[in-house]
């Protein structure tokens, strides 16, 4: 016997939110399972991504977890550009977006001070 289509419509989301629960979990930057150890870094991230959602502080712990100097280079970063100009929302939101995926894209392995051009 089939069931209402009502009762399978909210099984189907309910699943959905769990798998989705499951990913953002996996996903989450914790600053207490950080390997560095470094608690002056994990106060950074958190200034550095202040009023953002969650996600950016994760996404440049992720970077600060594979190569340390390369995430104090983008704070850095940020924050000379938060003392020359007032920097929205969403160009520090993007700035973090792009240096961390450009870190990532060579494994995190290349320097930012090593980078020419």
């Amino acid at each position: 016997m089939s069931q209402p289509v009502s009762l399978r419509k909210t099984k189907h989301l309910a699943i959905n939110q769990q798998q989705q629960r499951q990913r953002q979990q996996r996903d989450y930057y914790y600053p207490e399972q950080n390997n560095v150890n470094d608690p002056l870094l994990d106060r950074k991230i958190e200034d550095v991504a202040s009023g953002l959602v969650p996600y950016y502080s994760n996404v440049l712990g992720k970077v600060a977890l594979s190569n340390k100097e390369n995430a104090l280079t983008i704070i850095s970063y940020i924050n000379a550009m938060r003392t020359e100009a007032n920097l929205s929302e969403n160009y520090r939101r993007d700035l973090i977006l792009l240096l961390s995926t450009f870190s990532n894209y060579f494994q995190n392995k290349l320097s930012f001070r090593d980078n020419k051009r």
